[in-house]
């Protein structure tokens, strides 16, 4: 039997004080500059300082990493052998509607979409921005990535399969994803870093 993939999540609803911009690499550097607000490049550089931070804590390796900020809230994931996806948003954050009918697939729609909660649909947003985030170029549409509320079991992303998603209990009043391009019975240890 195979070893469970292992993954690291943490994150953080603090900006850790003055991050070192000595933590990016030269393109990141040039990401930074590129941003036209000093609140943008507060976060872009806040987010990779609490990736390095995190790092720091694992074991040596080849880690692949994800990264995802919102109001209030970064958070982390890392795995040797998988590219992980993280996605985190805050609940009850309003999500336009346009965005919504191209988003969600005819199915999706028919199924569960029309008689599900803000939350729930947030529930698939964020599971679909995680999954999206172990895609390499060509990222697939949004339409393409189904999710499905089974009765008896957790949310489920499918597109051309089942893959592996995760729910994190990150920090109140957020919802947050984790995803893997694995399989969806995958063996998957999840350790959550304190800060």
């Amino acid at each position: 039997m195979a070893e469970p993939v292992e993954v690291y999540c943490w994150s953080s609803a603090q900006i850790l004080a003055d991050p070192d911009p000595e933590v990016l690499t030269e393109a990141q550097r040039q990401r930074l500059a590129g941003f036209r607000t000093a609140a943008r490049q507060e976060e872009y550089l806040a987010g990779r300082a609490l990736l390095h931070a995190g790092l720091r804590r694992l074991p040596p390796g080849q880690w692949r990493t994800s990264l995802s900020h919102t109001a209030g809230l970064m958070a982390c994931a890392a795995a040797l052998q998988l590219q992980p996806g993280i996605d985190v948003e805050p609940l009850g954050r309003p999500v336009q509607p346009r965005y919504l009918r191209m988003s969600f697939s005819p199915r999706e729609h028919a199924g569960w979409f029309d008689s599900a909660g803000p939350d729930q649909i947030l529930r698939a947003w964020t599971l679909k921005e995680a999954f999206r985030k172990t895609c390499r170029d060509p990222l697939p549409p949004f339409r393409e990535l189904e999710v499905h509320f089974p009765e008896d079991g957790p949310p489920q992303l499918h597109w051309r399969s089942v893959w592996f998603t995760a729910a994190l209990d990150l920090a109140p009043g957020y919802l947050a994803a984790l995803a893997l391009p694995a399989p969806a019975g995958t063996a998957v240890s999840i350790h959550l870093l304190s800060a």
